[in-house]
């Protein structure tokens, strides 16, 4: 029988990967008694850089002074077994071989650090592991790298490591990507132009599903149009975390600011409107009424509107419009500022973004639609639009859930209301002086 004397010199850095890591700490931190348990404790580092070098556990309890028995009440104390050491061992054999560049990405990968290049993006595991597999299938390349480009553009939207991709991830990116395309002028209502985004977007999309084993929803097994817009809303809840954000860093811009918010969630209006808005107070059917007298762009020239506003809300406007070029910038870059703090990452926050003020004219037409049962008139009325056809060009049809409820099934759906505040939401911003 072999006799040590001296303890194994471990190397600085030892262990590196996070496998070997979690065995030398599981063994380091366990709770041990008798003298044998302790020296294995005491020594679980040396004994584990042991075993990654090649010695057998006779050998190991034959260096330390103790009973093999011991080792291995040791090892099913932490739950591991020597192969799993030896597997980890090889593993950090492997990862020592690598070069600083590809240990950073081997690092980056398992902390699912989503990389900022296309290129890094397929060095991933999981992405190499899907070329393979489609150029077995006998993709192109070029198939291949359109595939993955628009994978990793839905990761990077969602900022999200591609193995945490969910369905519903998939389906807000596609409304993304219609709403991108029809912002850059691409009429998706054209077959020639549906097809295309059909073959970027939509196939790799479902090609991903399918590698991931995610179930395939009817917007990637189609090419019928779907209007983005329809998604694009700021929730009563996030009206009020804007509030609250505004009010806390924004002061004395706040009244202005809450003003244009409930100016165009009621009216619907453009940017312009802000500029030229006229207030006129009447008296109709025995009630004092409200109306904002604006005029807006049409299809071929401005059209002059004359829009009623809610009783509840025109206090709030009422003597703060309209407001000068220089202001209206200057709440437009704040308001950009609370729409990165305070909108989660997807399409409403990509479009409120580019459109800071026209993304509550989509929100209002929206809460409208549902409210009234798509009531295409009223909508169009109280909003402007002259032609109702534009409406549906816009914002699409009836949701088939809407229509069964309307039709006295007891369909689940829950339609948003007609109010820039209400419920415990507006009784938050009372108690907070938000309004």
């Amino acid at each position: 029988m072999v006799s040590y004397v001296a303890r194994a010199i471990v190397p600085r850095g030892f262990p590196e990967t996070q496998r070997l890591k979690r065995i030398v700490e599981s063994g380091e931190s366990l709770d041990v008694r008798g003298q044998a348990m302790v020296t294995i404790k005491q020594s679980w580092r040396t004994i584990v850089y042991d075993i990654c070098n090649g010695l057998a556990a006779h050998d190991i309890a034959t260096k330390y002074g103790i009973g093999e028995r011991s080792l291995w009440n040791f090892l099913k104390a932490i739950n591991v077994t020597m192969r799993d050491i030896q597997e980890a061992c090889r593993e950090e054999e492997e990862f020592k071989r690598m070069t600083k560049l590809e240990k950073l990405q081997k690092k980056q990968e398992r902390l699912k650090v989503l990389p900022t290049s296309l290129e890094d993006f397929r060095k991933l595991e999981i992405i190499q592991e899907l070329e393979r597999q489609l150029r077995l299938k006998g993709d192109t390349e070029e198939a291949i790298k359109r595939n993955i480009k628009a994978i990793y553009e839905c990761a990077l939207f969602k900022a999200k490591h591609p193995e945490d991709i969910t369905i519903e991830d998939i389906l807000e990116f596609l409304d993304y990507k219609r709403l991108e395309w029809q912002e850059n002028g691409k009429d998706l209502r054209k077959p020639e132009v549906l097809s295309q985004f059909s073959t970027h977007i939509v196939s790799p999309l479902r090609v991903w599903c399918k590698y991931r084993g995610l179930p395939i929803p009817p917007a990637l097994t189609t090419t019928e149009y779907h209007s983005p817009y329809r998604k694009v809303r700021i929730t009563v809840e996030q009206r009020y975390s804007l509030l609250s954000y505004l009010k806390e860093n924004y002061p004395g811009l706040y009244d202005k600011a809450r003003a244009i918010l409930i100016f165009l969630y009621e009216t619907g209006s453009r940017v312009s409107a802000l500029r030229r808005a006229q207030f006129l107070e009447t008296e109709e059917f025995g009630v004092k009424v409200a109306y904002v007298i604006t005029e807006e762009k049409g299809k071929r020239a401005q059209i002059r509107w004359e829009k009623p506003i809610n009783p509840r809300w025109y206090p709030y406007v009422k003597g703060r419009l309209p407001l000068g070029v220089r202001e209206v910038e200057r709440i437009k870059e704040v308001l950009k500022e609370a729409y990165e703090q305070v909108l989660p990452e997807g399409l409403t926050k990509y479009y409120a973004l580019k459109h800071p003020y026209h993304v509550w004219r989509h929100t209002a037409a929206n809460d409208l639609l549902e409210a009234s049962g798509f009531n295409l008139m009223l909508v169009a009325q109280k909003l402007g639009w002259r032609n109702v056809q534009m409406i549906v060009n816009v914002y699409g049809t009836m949701d088939k859930a809407m229509l069964l409820r309307l039709s006295g099934y007891d369909v689940k759906y829950e339609a948003s209301k007609f109010e820039f505040l209400y419920n415990d939401y507006e009784r938050r911003a009372r108690e907070e002086g938000l309004i």
